[in-house]
């Protein structure tokens, strides 16, 4: 029974290892920290880059850092480019922002 026990704690232990190598949040990624001001209604907010995602051809949300939220924003053909160049210049594919900021109505 004891020999049992210990290679269960054994297992458990190696899927935890393992499971936490594979973290989503890389927190040394410049992107995961990145801020852009972006214009709407005469408002500038600072957006998270990361966090950005496109909803539509008109629309997107990102993570606001003053109302620490997701908001959602109207764009156009140029600031599309603007975020599209960035997120390049990091090397980073949009996804998902959805582990560590949450919506909020």
């Amino acid at each position: 029974m004891m020999i049992m026990l210990i290679l269960a704690f054994t297992v458990i232990i190696f899927f935890y290892i393992r499971m936490s190598k594979k973290l989503i949040y890389k927190s040394k990624d410049p992107v995961m920290h990145q801020y852009i001001v972006h214009r709407s209604n005469k408002i500038d907010y600072e957006i998270l880059l990361h966090s950005i995602q496109f909803k539509s051809d008109v629309q997107f949300s990102a993570y606001v850092k003053k109302e620490k939220m997701i908001k959602s924003f109207i764009y156009d053909a140029s600031e599309f480019d603007y975020i599209n160049n960035i997120l390049n210049s990091y090397n980073y594919e949009l996804g998902k922002c959805s582990k560590c900021h949450h919506i909020e109505n």
